[in-house]
């Protein structure tokens, strides 16, 4: 959750600096941090100063922006818990489904929290060592008879991975992508739907089906992660319009960064991006 906050906290950095015109929902916000992370990590990885220290002043930094732009409305925030407090009590059914969302988002983020094994002839020679090297030696290093390496990824989910490592252990890499890819994504599509000014009950209904489907995990690769930077160029893209007034390097920055993320993710995806 501190890991997201960060993200939050990046995101809204950009938001200022690229798009000074258009606030961006939390989702998309935390879809940034996620996507700055990946590049930050690329840029770490070649100065090979990827450490336990470096990724936490990072994710610190990422934190403290979060709070700064938190308590800079601080004077609003009784106003905003009295309109909480008045659409429950007049929206009662509706506010009992959300909290049994919220309930149903936080026991599938706990299976993320758990450790539930990993696919024993893939991950075990393969994912799970990277992200060790990575603090281990301030890189990913060369490895040219790596064919891990070579066909899965360019690095990027690594050092998410790194991220998570940097304050835990192996058991719990699920987070990454099951855990922190998953909320980004839930968070992507309400407000892409509040948005497009979607019936905050069929926002319900579509946030409900999103959290009982299933979704197998054989891995840790980049699968929540990767959606949700893709989501993100989406709806970057689908809001072109929007960013007419901006200028050509910011939008370039806007649809950059996404994209160099996703290709970084993993290696498939340099196609598709």
């Amino acid at each position: 959750i501190i890991v997201l906050l960060a993200f939050i906290g990046y995101g809204r950095l950009l938001n200022i600096i690229l798009s000074p015109a258009k606030k961006f929902d939390l989702g998309m916000q935390a879809a940034f941090g996620l996507a700055l992370s990946v590049v930050v990590g690329g840029l770490f990885n070649l100065a090979g100063i990827i450490s336990v220290l470096s990724i936490k002043i990072f994710v610190s930094v990422g934190v403290v922006s979060f709070l700064v732009f938190w308590f800079r409305n601080y004077r609003t925030w009784p106003l905003f818990a009295r309109r909480i407090f008045v659409f429950i009590k007049t929206n009662k059914l509706f506010s009992i489904a959300v909290a049994v969302i919220f309930v149903i988002i936080f026991v599938r983020y706990g299976f993320a929290v758990s450790f539930f094994g990993f696919n024993g002839s893939d991950d075990h020679h393969g994912y799970m060592a990277f992200p060790a090297k990575m603090l281990q030696t301030g890189s990913l290093g060369n490895d040219p008879f790596s064919e891990r390496r070579i066909e899965s990824s360019l690095g990027g989910q690594y050092f998410l991975h790194a991220i998570i490592l940097a304050q835990t252990s192996f058991k719990n890499l699920h987070l990454t992508d099951n855990g922190l890819g998953y909320l980004v994504l839930v968070l992507l599509l309400v407000g892409f739907l509040k948005e497009k000014k979607v019936n905050r009950n069929i926002i319900l209904a579509v946030v409900i089906l999103m959290t009982l489907v299933d979704s197998p995990v054989l891995n840790i690769t980049a699968a929540y992660t990767a959606v949700s930077v893709f989501f993100l160029f989406f709806r970057l893209s689908y809001q072109a319009i929007e960013f007419k007034n901006n200028s050509s390097l910011r939008n370039a920055l806007l649809i950059g960064l996404p994209l160099a993320a996703l290709c970084a993710l993993k290696s498939t995806f340099v196609l598709v991006s």
